[in-house]
């Protein structure tokens, strides 16, 4: 009887390791499954900031060309600053205050983000001037470029001071504020 006892531990015994070395097991596939999961995971997110970072790079370079032509602009003494490249005509005036539309286009071909064909812009930014109780107001242009298939705006937001009579020919000291890209979807 002592015998069959001890054969029924033994039993339970090894019974006991099989399940422990089992769930061991199954704890250890699961693990590993999750762990590469993750690694997965981690591989896509990798590949899309990397792609992400190759569009920005991208766009980085139009914006850096785009300065270097307004670089070789002023070296060649046709503009004084950055502003006039942007915000002037190729008569020396600015966009906002000439009434054709189809002259309304600067020196480096931006235009008024805010244009519509006919529409008097001087009496737009004069409303806009007349609500503000700030001494500068944003003036924002936009420049369509096209590469290859793909077609991009730069924005450019200048910054003027508002003349004592607050008219729109009053306007002066531009200061370019902001310029970014964008991919036009």
């Amino acid at each position: 009887m002592k015998k069959y006892c001890t054969m029924n531990k033994n039993k339970a015994f090894i019974f006991l390791q099989v399940i422990i070395i089992s769930f061991l097991f199954i704890s250890l596939t699961l693990f590993i499954q999750i762990l590469l999961n993750s690694r997965f995971n981690l591989y896509k997110t990798d590949v899309k900031t990397q792609e992400s970072f190759q569009d920005y790079d991208f766009l980085d370079e139009i914006i850096k060309q785009e300065f270097k032509n307004i670089e070789e602009k002023i070296n060649n003494r046709e503009i004084k600053d950055v502003t006039e490249y942007i915000t002037l005509s190729k008569d020396e005036e600015k966009l906002f205050l000439i009434d054709d539309y189809n002259k309304r286009i600067s020196f480096g071909g931006y235009k008024l983000l805010e244009d519509e064909k006919g529409k008097n812009y001087y009496s737009y930014l004069k409303d806009k001037i007349k609500g503000m109780y700030k001494p500068k107001v944003n003036v924002h242009f936009v420049k369509g470029i096209k590469i290859v298939d793909k077609v991009y705006s730069i924005f450019a937001t200048v910054e003027y001071e508002i003349g004592s009579s607050r008219e729109p020919d009053t306007l002066y000291n531009g200061v370019l504020t902001r310029m970014w890209i964008k991919e036009n979807v």
